[in-house]
């Protein structure tokens, strides 16, 4: 089976998680959007599985 792309390091997806959980500061800075929790947790998750955590 041949293999198209190598995962990424743990800690790419440790540092990537860990940033996205805090939404609301985050939303506050502009990476990502929403004007409530829920609408900032939905961003920050969508981010999370662009980048390719599951």
């Amino acid at each position: 089976m041949q293999v198209g792309s190598f995962g990424r390091s743990l800690a790419d997806y440790m540092t990537l998680a860990n940033m996205l959980q805090l939404c609301a500061s985050l939303a506050v800075d502009g990476v990502i959007a929403g004007g409530n929790t829920q609408t900032q947790a939905n961003n920050a998750l969508t981010a999370l599985h662009q980048f390719g955590c599951q």
